[in-house]
């Protein structure tokens, strides 16, 4: 899911290459996060939900309790 919300901000894919190539560069940390073009809280959701160890990404119910998300309001129909 991480990956996955990390293309949808910059457009770009994480990695490029092979399955191999792909496992390494997660394994080694080596994503190359947009800091410079995106607000600390996305660039802090994006590191939590691409942490290498499993059982520290955020549960579903973390993320819906995010600051990022808890700020935006629905806007209601009607």
């Amino acid at each position: 899911m991480g990956v996955c919300v990390y293309v949808m901000a910059t457009l770009e894919q994480p990695f490029h290459g092979g399955n191999i190539q792909l496992a390494f560069k997660f394994v080694h940390g080596q994503l190359p996060m947009p800091k410079d073009r995106y607000s600390p809280q996305l660039i802090n959701l994006m590191e939590r939900m691409l942490c290498r160890e499993t059982d520290k990404r955020p549960s579903a119910e973390d993320l819906l309790n995010d600051v990022l998300f808890k700020t935006h309001v629905i806007p209601k129909v009607g």
